[in-house]
């Protein structure tokens, strides 16, 4: 109780100072709310509209000289976010008009709309995000200066909001020789309403909830889950966040559950509790940023394992941190190529276990020990975007860095009364091409000091790369490749490399698969078609990964390849809040004990985004997820 009072206490200290630059504008946008907003005349808006799509049209051109509008309107290019603005550079904002789009018109297509009666049915459901939090969610006000980076990183975060599917931020046509724009924010929902069901002979779990309650840019989600193998046969899960709390740019996220997974992922069912805040670097110009969060876990025994192989353990966890971006707006006052941002932020974490699984007792190990650490980081970040299609996404307009990010961590490290000084480099370099191709190259390494030498050492190097879009007539096909080499040193506490995971085998469950050095090969092929079922856009795909694996303290000669062979189908609809629906089959050649040859995977509301935040808060350096 002792520490949960200080961490409270410090929670409330650094969002005390996190939101004191921004409480000051909470009036004057509970005012702006409910202000009569000012409308733009029909007739601009309709010409604007038309613009968009000209310029739209233009910029997929992949051969200026061609008369072909098919060829033409189904090439999509990388096109860098700020290139069409810049003639406005410097001139007063005078008016910012809202629009918003129906479910059958497509930005990225100049004569297409999806007439049918699952759109017309669509717009009569759906509530559009309110005017007020589309303007909440602005960078600019009127009177204030027009820059060209300022509006295209402003359009680029509205893309990232959940319920928002795409975004335009044009001027209306006006006298060209004035000192003065008016600017128009075009914007299209995703249809918030979502509700999914996955069965099998036992089980039944019902997802559903509304990603924009109200049109106010707020989420709440149930989930029931029905197991005949369960006791209690039914768990509940509920969760509701509010996007950027009366324009301070400040996220809520809180929720229950009896369904959470533990954190030996697939092991235990935990009920969890949590309350979570966050302002994250929404550009970079943007100063203070941070995070708090309070979490409540425990096992829980609903499948009534034997006590011997049962985890019984309970932990809270509290995290908080504060970051602040050092660098000024000059670049904004005039115009500049280059935007170098420097960087510092504070973090404190605790997960404290009040009780342990007997399994583990006072033994070292990586997930259920007692963790507490200071980290401090400094990063240096210099990132443009350039907008695309057909990364993630089925044609929708989507945002990858061209930059470098650099990061140094440093600070202080418990975990089971073991006290070490921490240090470590993560270093990010973006490629991106007008010709389509996208690449991220990323060297990281992190060491624990403790009596004069390096313990648990990490080195990892690899890049992801995307190939150029190739047009294919009414089909289009693009490769994904990863290639890394991960490498754990003198391993102490740190938990050993495996292969089930984003570094090794898709659908590969084999845990106890461990080693200290892993290179993975994975590569995907993705053919997108203009097949449409139901407004649902389908793409077929073919994967291989490949892994070895060097085992712990054994040479080369013992080591492993592991392959995964296999393919399915993606099917997206980008009218709709929840994810991709992949169908997917995998022959494995190598397995583990418990590991079935073949598998059959059926997943739903997959979450796939191309990473476009620019820092984050600090952290040791991770081998098994790719968090960064």
């Amino acid at each position: 109780m002792k520490d949960l009072l200080l961490y409270i206490r410090f929670v409330t200290a650094t969002w005390a100072l996190l939101l004191l630059p921004v409480t000051g504008t909470l009036a004057q946008n509970l005012k702006d709310r409910y202000k009569p907003q000012e409308k733009a005349q029909p007739g601009r808006v309709r010409k604007a509209l038309k613009d968009l799509y000209e310029q739209s049209y233009n910029s997929m051109k992949h051969d200026p000289s061609s008369d072909s509008i098919r060829r033409a309107s189904q090439q999509v290019n990388a096109e860098k976010s700020e290139k069409a603005l810049q003639v406005y550079e410097g001139k007063t904002i005078r008016r910012i008009y809202v629009a918003s789009l129906g479910f059958e018109r497509v930005f990225t297509d100049t004569n297409s709309r999806i007439k049918y009666w699952g759109t017309r049915l669509l717009n009569q459901v759906h509530t559009n995000t309110k005017e007020w939090v589309i303007r909440n969610n602005l960078f600019v006000k009127k009177n204030d200066k027009f820059s060209s980076y300022k509006i295209s990183d402003n359009e680029r975060f509205l893309r990232s909001l959940g319920f928002i599917q795409d975004v335009r931020i044009t001027v209306l046509p006006s006298d060209s020789s004035s000192d003065s724009v008016d600017l128009l924010v075009i914007t299209k929902d995703v249809f918030s309403l979502s509700g999914i069901i996955d069965a099998d002979a036992t089980t039944a779990k019902l997802r559903g909830g509304d990603d924009n309650l109200f049109g106010w840019g707020q989420s709440l989600r149930a989930t029931m889950l029905y197991d005949l193998n369960r006791d209690p046969r039914t768990g509940y899960e509920i969760r509701y966040s509010k996007n950027n709390i009366c324009g301070t740019f400040v996220n809520l996220e809180t929720g229950y559950s009896q369904v959470n997974n533990g954190i030996h992922v697939g092991i235990e069912q935990e009920d969890a509790s949590y309350f979570r805040l966050s302002r994250p670097l929404i550009s970079p110009y943007a100063h203070l940023v941070g995070g708090a969060e309070i979490s409540s876990n425990g096992s829980v025994n609903t499948y009534k394992k034997a006590d011997s192989i049962f985890y019984n353990y309970h932990y809270n966890y509290y995290n908080g941190w504060i970051g602040y971006n050092l660098a000024d707006n000059r670049f904004l006052e005039k115009y500049t190529r280059f935007r170098k941002r420097e960087f510092l932020a504070l973090r404190y974490t605790n997960t404290k276990f009040s009780s342990l699984p007997f399994q583990v007792g006072n033994r070292f190990d990586p997930l259920y020990n007692n963790k507490e650490a200071v980290l401090g980081s400094l990063t240096l970040f210099q990132e443009d975007f350039y907008k695309t299609s057909y990364i993630y996404g089925f044609g929708t307009t989507e945002d990858v860095p061209k930059g470098y990010n650099l990061n140094a961590t440093t600070g202080w490290y418990r975990q089971n009364n073991l006290d070490r000084a921490y240090a470590g480099l993560n270093l990010n370099f973006f490629q991106a091409r007008t010709n389509g191709y996208f690449a991220q190259y990323y060297f990281r390494f992190g060491t624990f000091f403790n009596k004069g030498g390096l313990q648990d050492i990490t080195f990892l190097a690899g890049v992801d790369a995307y190939s150029p879009l190739i047009d294919m007539g009414n089909k289009k096909l693009r490769q994904f490749i990863r290639l890394s080499y991960s490498r754990l040193a003198n391993r102490i506490i740190y938990e050993p490399l495996r292969i089930d995971n984003s570094f090794g085998l898709r659908d590969f469950n084999s845990d106890s698969l461990w080693g200290q050095e892993r290179i993975n090969l994975n590569t995907d092929l993705v053919l997108y078609t203009n097949a449409r079922i139901f407004g649902f856009k389908l793409a077929p795909f073919l994967y291989t990964d490949l892994v070895l694996l060097r085992p712990e303290n054994l040479g080369f000669s013992k080591s492993n390849i592991y392959t995964g062979l296999g393919g399915g189908i993606r099917v997206r609809n980008d009218n709709f809040v929840f994810g991709t629906i992949e169908a997917r089959c995998v022959y494995f050649p190598v397995t583990r004990t418990g590991q079935s040859t073949f598998r059959i995977d059926i997943s739903s509301d997959l979450r796939y985004r191309y990473r476009t935040d620019y820092v984050r808060m600090p952290d040791i350096i991770r081998l098994n997820d790719n968090v960064y």
